[in-house]
C-alpha cells in the first residue's frame, strides 16, 4: 500500500507539473504576441484559393503591394500594384464589409427565427 508520504509526494508532483504547464502556456502566448508585432514588414492583405493547391493574394512587402500566386511548389510575384488604388480599394472594402456584416447578421437573425 501507499503511505501518506507517497500520496503527498504524488500530489505535490502533479501540482508542480500543472504549474509548469500553465507558466509555459503563458510564456508562449506572450512570445507569440511579440513575434507577431515584429513581423510588420510582410503582410498578406487578402488571399483567395483558386484550386486545392494554389491561391492568389495581395501582399504588402515593405510598403509596396504585389499580386502573388501561391502554390505548393513556389510563390511568384505576378505584378506590382499601385499603392493608391489598393488602399482606396481596402477602405471601400472595409466600409462595405461592415455594412454587409450588419445586413448578414440581420438576415441570419430574422431569417432563422421560427415563424409563429
Amino acid at each position: 500500500m501507499l503511505s501518506s508520504n507517497s500520496i503527498f509526494a504524488i500530489l505535490q508532483t502533479i501540482i508542480v507539473l500543472v504549474i509548469v504547464i500553465v507558466l509555459a502556456n503563458l510564456f508562449l502566448k506572450l512570445l507569440n504576441k511579440n513575434m507577431i508585432r515584429n513581423q510588420r514588414i510582410i503582410k498578406i492583405i487578402e488571399r483567395t484559393n483558386v484550386f486545392n493547391n494554389s491561391a492568389v493574394g495581395i501582399v504588402q512587402i515593405c510598403g509596396k503591394y504585389y499580386l502573388m500566386s501561391f502554390t505548393d511548389r513556389d510563390n511568384k510575384i505576378l505584378k506590382e500594384l499601385d499603392e493608391v488604388e489598393v488602399e482606396s480599394y481596402l477602405e471601400e472594402f472595409k466600409e462595405n464589409h461592415s455594412l454587409m456584416d450588419i445586413k448578414d447578421k440581420a438576415n441570419l437573425y430574422f431569417g432563422m427565427r421560427k415563424k409563429s
